[in-house]
């Protein structure tokens, strides 16, 4: 089905699922297309109107008609609702009249448009968005080239990085379960426990993590791989005190924004530690933020039942 579809459409189908699970909504409807082509690309709907902030508004727009209810899971499988289906169908039609062996955003966007009365064309309206001013766009010979894999790669590293440290974007998390913000809500109590009296402490899986920015950092910066004590830290790091524990945050902070710094730095990636590093920074983080949550569910529920 999706066989002519950009990356960047497919991306916006998979943040419109997003966005229908943290609405409660049981499909995937049209306006959660807008939203979800609003994560992919807004600079694309700055190009289409004169007004400030279209993708601010329009996000202010649809969502201020949904009413509140609980998130439902990413991990549930939702379906295509009937006007979805019509946007793709129209979708297809348009990129057809216009000769383009490809689906993108730009035809997304136009499918949208297409109901007059839906809310994401009331609000692609509202924000003075016009069929006609997309097929001009794309006539003149403005759109954006495609990227190429490695820029591909490379945003969806970063992306997938901020997810696991910063903030949810919808790819592989469920809504405030990245890094910082499930510390954030974490006691130095809470930190110097652990699992099982078997296993490390919170506060020990943490600088670990730390650790490994640190190590791998160096790493991509120099070239060089070094010896280190990667048991050190389980012996030594066990419970902390509130300053401790803030320090030790903080430190994680500082140590994430100084390898992220490093990542952005690199500009051909074409070194041996380059694209290797990021993704072991990005699948060592996630390993360890799985533990870290699924220790502090165990040590809640003993406080909790105990």
């Amino acid at each position: 089905m999706f066989e002519r579809y950009t990356e960047n459409a497919r991306r916006v189908i998979f943040f419109a699922r997003f966005e229908a699970s943290q609405s409660a909504s049981p499909a995937i409807e049209p306006e959660h297309m807008l939203l979800g082509l609003l994560r992919e690309n807004k600079d694309l709907l700055v190009k289409l109107t004169p007004l400030p902030d279209p993708a601010g508004a329009i996000r202010k727009s649809v969502e201020h008609r949904a009413p509140p209810a609980e998130m439902i899971s990413t991990s549930v499988e939702l379906p295509l609702a009937l006007g979805t289906k019509d946007v793709l169908t129209k979708a297809f039609e348009e990129s057809e009249a216009l000769g383009h062996r490809h689906i993108g955003p730009e035809h997304l966007l136009l499918g949208l448009l297409a109901d007059s009365e839906s809310r994401a064309a009331e609000a692609l309206q509202a924000s003075r968005i016009t069929a006609e001013g997309i097929r001009n766009f794309i006539g003149v010979g403005e759109w954006v080239p495609k990227p190429t894999l490695l820029e591909q790669l490379k945003k969806s590293i970063f992306e997938c990085l901020d997810e696991t440290f910063v903030e949810v974007h919808g790819i592989y998390l469920d809504k405030g379960c990245s890094l910082f913000p499930t510390l954030e809500g974490v006691s130095a109590q809470e930190a110097s426990g652990s699992a099982s009296p078997d296993s490390a402490t919170l506060a020990a899986q943490v600088e670990h993590v730390r650790f490994y920015l640190d190590v791998l950092n160096d790493i991509i910066k120099t070239k060089e791989i070094v010896k280190v004590d990667w048991k050190e830290i389980w012996r030594t790091v066990n419970q902390v005190t509130p300053e401790e524990w803030e320090q030790q945050k903080r430190k994680l902070r500082e140590s994430y924004d100084r390898v992220m710094t490093t990542l952005r730095s690199i500009d051909r990636w074409d070194g041996e530690d380059d694209i290797a590093g990021a993704l072991s920074i990005l699948s060592h983080t996630a390993y360890h933020l799985g533990g870290i949550r699924q220790a502090l569910g165990a040590i809640r529920w003993a406080r909790k039942t105990g």
